[in-house]
């Protein structure tokens, strides 16, 4: 503790307050004589207690500063982090592979408490403090655990992280990557079977979860077999309790691996489960991961486009032949009179150089802006531009010129409505170049750029392709014509129309797919994975499309056997209708939602699945190598769960893992101290009490 009247000079202050102190004293007991008849050390008491007031008086004058210096110790922190997914008891003995494991942490616990702080962690899908091990976690994430012990303890006096597991990690990031960011070893402790064993295993099973009736979705598995060289196996794809597609696989070496890739036609609307299976009569010691699963939602609907034109244009026929290759749309091309009487049956209407100067084109853009459907705008040299910026579609193009010039596309990489392919990307900038009114543009702030003008090699900015809306109406514009020439081009350099079939199916399919404008929507994935939480979102609106909120919104839910589950969302303040059902079991499920609403019983219904998750049983031999590499690389060791006692040795022998110690420095006001005034009081009611009683006035 130390005594402070400033940053400096601090001894100088105090002795000032000596002097100050001894003088007032001198003032009363030295010059004044009736002292006289006291005695000497009576005196003397009086002189030391008028001496101490004062000095205590004067130096609260000039608020001196009282600072503290506290030594703290704080005691290594010794994670010890358990694997706790399915794998780790996949061996034959389970039981004693799990003893060996709880036997360890008491282990790890007994040895370490008296000199390090010690915590408990499990993982696999989720990092858990103090969590049970159970070993039924359905994924083992090892990146996690490594990130969140450094998030936890960040700038804390972690001594090491002990580590116990198989080595098997299926999600998140490969843990080697974290140890950039950790400053602390990793003991590894290895457990389970490292051996290989002969094994087959239907590894990634890649698919799109759309597709529509009638038409045919690739499906692309990964198969791999070890130690099975010249076995015969049976491939298999079921749907339901038919099978769908077979297929005989000869391994042709002992680590042999192998794609399939093939279509299969929909030809059920809804949900559709599909199982693929390895089937052989070899005796493995895993059958888990000779099986998987993948589900499709197929729908029954197409998009209906209705393209219109004051006569034939060569990119009408090019978006066209487009659109057809695809099932997923039926295509109507008017480009004479009559034009179809009702628009509101089509999702998408593509208008080609329309408002243009005669009549029945200012009828058809005031017929497709009242549908309120969405709508495509091809900009040609036959659009009537200042009629285009009397229509307030968000856009106005300015001419300069009654000329046009010839522009190539630029991407624009900052346009996130949806992706496109890398062979499209590729293609863009080799397109052939359109022609594009020599103007000034403008486009209000709801449009996005997908692609702009690039003239003799000069990115511009100017628009080509925006997509966006115009009062809250999905609108698209193409600034230019020629796109016949990007088709040829596309044959002439791949031989094939893939890309720009892509472009203009990635457009329709941005402006055709509306928003539902019910008054009761559930929202909700189609598929799940059993490790993951059921959660539903509602929404009530009114007349106006504003929310309702306190309403009673219901649902039930059936599994495959007809079992029923009867729940009621909740609707926090000032959000949407919530309903968290949890986790469920592998199966299909349908659900009916219920509402009343305006004296309305207003109903959805719908179907979901839940799949089972089976990546902890694709690989069951134990990894070591990361285990290894952990270690080495984080400075720690490993070891194998039978060298338990020679771990804990370890590490209560090294000398680097030791105790922080550091001081904390604090600064105080004296008179912030309450006791100092009654100490003040007590001096001076002393002198004052002596002074009476000995007769001193």
């Amino acid at each position: 503790m130390e005594l402070l009247f400033g940053e400096k000079n601090s001894f100088l202050f105090f002795l000032i307050c000596i002097l100050i102190a001894a003088g007032i004293t001198s003032l009363v007991y030295f010059k004044n004589n009736n002292q006289g008849k006291l005695s000497r050390w009576q005196k003397g008491s009086l002189i030391f207690v008028r001496f101490l007031s004062v000095l205590l008086l004067v130096m609260l004058l000039l608020v001196p500063i009282i600072k503290t210096v506290k030594k703290y110790v704080e005691k290594p922190l010794i994670v010890v982090a358990v694997d706790n997914s399915l794998s780790i008891l996949s061996q034959n003995d389970s039981i004693a592979e799990k003893e060996k494991i709880l036997a360890f942490q008491k282990i790890a616990n007994d040895r370490l408490m008296n000199d390090y702080s010690v915590v408990d962690y499990t993982f696999g899908e989720e990092v858990t403090l103090n969590g049970d091990l159970l070993f039924n976690e359905k994924v083992s994430d090892y990146g996690s655990l490594i990130s969140t012990v450094n998030d936890n303890y960040l700038n804390k006096n972690i001594g090491a992280v002990i580590l116990l597991g198989d080595g098997n990690f299926n999600r998140g990031t490969n843990p080697v990557g974290e140890l950039k960011n950790v400053g602390f070893p990793i003991y590894s402790v290895g457990v389970g079977d490292t051996s290989k064993v002969s094994d087959s295993r239907v590894g990634d099973i890649r698919v799109n979860r759309t597709a529509f009736l009638g038409n045919e979705f690739p499906v692309e598995i990964d198969l791999s077999f070890f130690r099975l060289n010249r076995q015969s196996f049976d491939f298999e794809i079921w749907n339901g309790e038919t099978v769908i597609y077979s297929e005989s696989i000869i391994p042709k070496s002992d680590d042999y691996f192998t794609s399939v890739n093939l279509s299969i036609p929909a030809e059920e609307k809804g949900l559709q489960r599909y199982q693929v299976k390895i089937v052989n009569q070899f005796a493995e010691r895993n059958l888990q991961n000779n099986q998987g699963e993948f589900v499709i939602n197929v729908l029954e609907n197409k998009q209906k486009i209705l393209i219109l034109s004051e006569g034939p244009h060569p990119d009408l026929g090019a978006i066209k032949s487009s659109l057809e290759n695809s099932n997923n749309y039926e295509v109507s091309l008017c480009t004479y009179e009559p034009y179809p009487a009702d628009f509101n049956q089509f999702n998408l209407i593509v208008l080609n150089q329309i408002p243009s100067s005669s009549t029945s084109s200012s009828q058809l853009i005031s017929k497709t802006l009242d549908s309120k459907i969405p709508y495509l705008l091809l900009v040609g040299a036959r659009t009537y531009l200042p009629q285009l910026n009397q229509l307030n579609l968000g856009i106005n193009i300015e001419p300069l010129t009654a000329s046009f010039e010839e522009a190539q596309a630029d991407l624009e990489t900052d346009f996130e409505a949806f992706s496109l392919s890398e062979e499209l990307l590729g293609m863009v900038n080799k397109y052939p170049p359109v022609k594009v009114p020599f103007a000034e543009y403008s486009l209000t702030t709801g449009f996005r750029l997908l692609f702009s003008q690039r003239i003799k090699n000069i990115s511009t900015g100017r628009p080509l392709v925006a997509l966006g809306r115009n009062e809250n109406v999905k609108t698209g514009v193409i600034f230019g014509e020629g796109l016949w020439k990007w088709r040829l081009y596309n044959y002439y350099s791949e031989n094939n129309h893939d890309s720009f079939d892509e472009l203009i199916s990635s457009v329709v399919q941005y402006l055709s797919v509306q928003e539902n404008k019910d008054i009761f929507m559930i929202d909700f994935e189609q598929v799940y994975r059993e490790n993951e939480r059921v959660i539903f979102h509602s929404q009530v609106y009114n007349e106006l499309f504003e929310p309702v909120n306190g309403l009673e919104v219901t649902m039930q839910i059936f599994d495959e056997n007809g079992q029923e589950y009867n729940m009621q969302f909740d609707n926090p303040p000032g959000s949407s209708y919530l309903l968290d059902v949890g986790t469920l079991p592998v199966g299909r499920y349908h659900f009916t939602a219920n509402v009343n609403y305006n004296e309305q019983n207003l109903i959805k219904e719908g179907d979901f699945q839940v799949m089972a998750v089976n990546v902890e049983f694709f690989e069951t031999s134990a990894n070591h190598k990361l285990l290894y590499q952990l270690a080495y690389q984080s400075g720690g060791k490993f070891y194998s769960i039978e060298e338990t006692n020679n771990l804990m040795d370890e590490i209560l022998q090294n000398r680097d893992i030791k105790p922080s110690i550091y001081l904390q420095t604090s600064l105080n006001e004296i008179l912030n101290l309450k006791g100092l005034f009654f100490v003040l009081i007590f001096v001076f009611s002393v002198e004052w009490f002596l002074r009476k009683y000995w007769g001193i006035y």
